[in-house]
């Protein structure tokens, strides 16, 4: 049952039987007792078990919702948020695109590649996963972060072990673009898109000096 009904219940139960059958023995008061802290702590439990269900069922929707959205809103939304947290960004040339790299950060004099996985329900697999530690050795960058509606499979987690890699989905991809809402910070520089993508290999010169 709902937990209040629960709670209620064992209350009533102890105060029925505590009050109705006259005085009652030592034994038979710690049995009503025993049986009270049963009832309550099942009521707890459920409470708990409730709000995880609630908390959860609040999340898929939320994913739900970013998996609907056109895959070019949703890329700019990651692009903000890395904004917010003090990130130049830069979008991938076409080349870079169609190899799985959409955006280049450059902070602190480092580049990290970023893919954003716009699937609503499919894993990112190993496969995608290893094509872009390809990318970061070849970019000379210095971190990999894929964004993903979806999960990722067990040997995609494996894969990026000891790797300075962050997969990102689920409720840290929705704290993350949360955040990216609230007011930005001054002294971050902020972003300024180039008139037209740069060319490949100036990027790549631009992460060998980085």
């Amino acid at each position: 049952m709902h937990w209040p009904a629960g709670a209620l219940f064992g209350t009533s139960v102890y105060l029925g039987l505590h009050y109705g059958n006259g005085p009652h023995s030592a034994s038979y008061m710690t049995l009503l007792w025993m049986a009270l802290i049963a009832c309550w702590f099942a009521a707890f439990a459920t409470c708990v078990g409730y709000r995880k269900r609630m908390h959860r069922l609040i999340v898929r929707d939320k994913l739900s919702d970013l998996s609907q959205m056109h895959w070019r809103v949703f890329e700019e939304r990651v692009a903000q948020a890395f904004r917010f947290r003090g990130y130049v960004v830069e979008r991938a040339g076409r080349a870079d695109a169609d190899d799985g790299l959409d955006l280049i950060l450059h902070k602190h004099s480092m580049t990290t590649l970023v893919q954003c996985r716009h699937w609503k329900h499919r894993n990112v697999a190993v496969r995608d996963v290893r094509e872009m530690h390809n990318l970061m050795k070849y970019h000379h960058a210095s971190a990999v972060k894929i964004v993903a509606c979806g999960d990722y499979t067990e040997d995609a987690w494996k894969f990026v072990t000891g790797k300075p890699f962050e997969l990102i989905y689920g409720e840290t991809l929705l704290a993350m673009l949360s955040d990216a809402q609230l007011p930005i910070d001054a002294s971050v520089v902020p972003f300024r898109a180039p008139s037209s993508p740069p060319p490949m290999h100036h990027r790549a010169r631009t992460a060998m000096h980085t």
